[in-house]
C-alpha cells in the first residue's frame, strides 16, 4: 500500500499487529490523509455521536482526532487497513 516492506510472522494476528505498528510509525501522514479522504462513519468512541464525512478539503476535517470527544482513530484505522 505505502511501501515495499514485507512483514513475515508465524501468525496472522502477529502480522496484523506488526503491520499496524509499521503504518503508524512510517506512514502516519499518508494514513491520516487516507482517513480524511475515505472514512465516512461514526466515531469509534461508543460514548460519542460524532459522524465523520470523507472529504478532500483539509480544513473541513479534524483528522484522526474526533473534534467532539478527542478520541484518536489512528490505531483503530491502521488496524482496519492491515486486515484488508
Amino acid at each position: 500500500m505505502y511501501c515495499d516492506t514485507v512483514i513475515e510472522t508465524e501468525t496472522e494476528d502477529e502480522r496484523n499487529e506488526q503491520g499496524r505498528q509499521h503504518l503508524l510509525e512510517h506512514h502516519h501522514t499518508e494514513l491520516e490523509q487516507r482517513f480524511k479522504r475515505e472514512y465516512t462513519g461514526d466515531c469509534q468512541n461508543q460514548d460519542c455521536s460524532h459522524h465523520f464525512e470523507a472529504t478532500d478539503e483539509d480544513e473541513d476535517h479534524s483528522g484522526f482526532v474526533c473534534p467532539h470527544c478527542g478520541f484518536d482513530h489512528a490505531e483503530w484505522y491502521a488496524g482496519m487497513l492491515t486486515v484488508e
